[in-house]
């Protein structure tokens, strides 16, 4: 089982934040976003926040919106070495630009490469 974990970019600095997420509802009806990080509180951009999927062949972290790349030998003659890069999703699966889907699971058989 992964563990449920946030990443998002802090709002004054522009850097990655990793931990838990708290979303709350601020004055004048403005909600606000923080990511908690060793007893600290991040205010970080809502459109930044994204969900740990699961680690790559190396064991680094994927989170939503990473980029994984698969590279195999082709069964097809003449084709040789094929390459697809997949954008992970919290559902579980990533997809190509063409539409074509690979479990989570198996990103740690995949590269990170963004």
């Amino acid at each position: 089982m992964r563990p449920i974990k946030f990443r998002a970019k802090d709002a004054l600095t522009g850097e990655y934040r990793y931990g838990d997420l708290v979303r709350r509802q601020g004055l004048r009806a403005k909600e606000i976003w923080q990511i908690v990080q060793n007893c600290g509180y991040y205010y970080v951009k809502s459109e930044t926040v994204a969900q740990l999927v699961g680690f790559d062949k190396d064991g680094r972290e994927v989170y939503e919106g990473d980029i994984v790349r698969s590279t195999f030998e082709s069964a097809e003659a003449g084709r040789g070495m094929l390459t697809y890069d997949y954008k992970a999703h919290l559902s579980g699966y990533g997809t190509t630009k063409d539409g074509c889907w690979i479990p989570a699971e198996k990103f740690k058989e995949l590269e990170l490469i963004k």
